[in-house]
């Protein structure tokens, strides 16, 4: 079914780990046979070539990275140790 699409397809879109296409005969390699034309394009989140290429590239994986995906604040005093502090005192 891939295969009928894709021979009357412009473009394929894909965001598939390095490699998992190849598997099936689905690459550029395999797909461009059946459709000179088609512009194939591959979306991953480690590029094609690398040390990190076949890691996957899942968006809590890229924020947990760039740390935007945070945990909520820690206290960084306990309860005890805030109840012995003296109050503070207002100036007026």
């Amino acid at each position: 079914m891939i295969r009928e699409l894709v021979a009357g397809a412009d473009v394929l879109i894909e965001n598939f780990k390095v490699g998992q296409l190849a598997r099936y005969g689905l690459d550029y390699a395999s797909l461009g046979k059946l459709n000179p034309r088609l512009i194939y394009c591959s979306v991953t989140g480690f590029g094609q070539t690398g040390p990190p290429a076949h890691r996957a590239g899942y968006d809590f994986v890229i924020q947990g990275m760039g740390a935007s995906c945070r945990s909520p604040a820690r206290r960084t005093t306990s309860r005890a140790a805030a109840r012995k502090r003296p109050a503070s005192r207002s100036r007026t």
